[in-house]
Parts: structure tokens; sequence; C-alpha cells
């Protein structure tokens, strides 16, 4: 490698060491971006759309949105980006709940095929953010970098697409993370016979489900 290289590298490294010591200082502050009822900018939610079943969306920034929508804004509205066909609408509080102690109900309100893609992109990035709270320096050497909006790193999520994610998304999803169940459940998994059909077919049906969801 060319003394040049090594620099580039050295430079690298040290901008992400800084990243590292900005995350730190933020989760120690433990700064939030609440929107009001319980919400926060970056949360999973459904939301509902006249004459349409509740659709799953995010609590969008709009630091991300076009500056048409932006123009739109609603006075004591968020900004809702809806999975599967991409759009945005300004919702009143009261017009969403949250995904996930929403999702039996609300995920089997239709089985139309739009529905269906939005739900499914839904549930990945779901798992995407289950993966966040794994996503280190030790798997990646240069796994987080800033995006062009204060606050928010696009990281690297392992077997999933990189993603954008705040600093409170980051933190959330760290302190989500329960090593010491997991590490039970690994345990039991390797305990567990492969002739048992009964219990090999139960770790099999949960292996498509996040590990906070297992345990």
């Amino acid at each position: 490698m060319s003394n040049s290289e090594d620099t580039k590298v050295n430079y690298a490294a040290e901008d992400y060491d800084s990243i590292l010591s900005e995350f730190d200082r933020f989760a120690a502050k433990g700064v939030a971006d609440a929107v009001g009822y319980g919400y926060q900018i970056g949360d999973m939610v459904w939301g509902k759309v006249k004459s349409h079943p509740w659709w799953p969306g995010i609590i969008y920034n709009e630091a991300f949105a076009s500056p048409t929508v932006r123009r739109s804004k609603r006075e004591g509205h968020v900004l809702v980006a809806f999975f599967g066909d991409s759009s945005y609408g300004w919702f009143d509080l009261s017009e969403v709940v949250p995904f996930e102690v929403n999702f039996a109900e609300k995920s089997s309100q239709t089985s139309s095929r739009a529905f269906t893609i939005a739900v499914e992109e839904a549930v990945d990035e779901l798992s995407r953010r289950r993966s966040l709270g794994l996503a280190c320096r030790c798997r990646n050497e240069f796994n987080f970098w800033p995006s062009n909006v204060k606050d928010y790193f696009v990281v690297d999520v392992g077997a999933y697409e990189p993603g954008v994610y705040s600093l409170n998304q980051i933190n959330k999803a760290r302190e989500s993370f329960r090593a010491r169940e997991i590490l039970s459940f690994v345990k039991r998994l390797g305990l567990t016979s492969m002739n048992d059909k009964e219990l090999f077919g139960n770790v099999l049906d949960m292996t498509d489900l996040p590990f906070w969801d297992i345990l």
C-alpha cells in the first residue's frame, strides 16, 4: 500500500473515531426526536388514509423530504412515509397507531397485492432495525457514516441493505439488545436434537423471526 493510501486510511479511521465519540456523547444525553403522544421521528406506525386500509409507514424526518412535500406541511401534523408505493402524507397523531403492537390486527385487513407488498417491506425494515442493535465497528471498521442530515448516519446492517438512521434510533436499537437472553436461546438451540421433530420444527419456525421476537 502506498503512503498516500496509508494516509487516506488513517484519516478515515480518525473520522470514524470522531463519529463514535459523537454517538457516545449523544447516548449519554438520551436525546429523543419526540413529536407528541409518545411518538418519535423514525417510529414505525400504521396510518389511516381515506378509502384505504390502515397502511404501514414511518414517521419521517421532513429534512429528507422533497421541497414540495415540505411546503404542504400542516400545523400539528407529522409526515408519514408509507411502504409499498413510497407515498407521503401529513397526519394528525390521532390518525396513526404503533406498528408492532397492532401488527396482528392491521396486517390481516386485506389480501390485496399492494397491501401485502407494503407489509412485507415493513417487516423487512423491522428486521433491519433489529440488526441495527448489533451493528458495530468490530464487524466493519467503517460501519457508520454521516448522512446529509445532521445526527443521521448511513449504517451497514449486515445481511440487509444499508439504512439511514438517527442517533436516537441507533441508541434505542442497542438498548433493546438483550445479550443474556440471546445467549440462553443459542445454548438451548445447541442442545436441541435434530431427531426431536417437534422441538426442531419449532426452532425452524422461529428462525424467520428476529431474535428479540423469539425470546
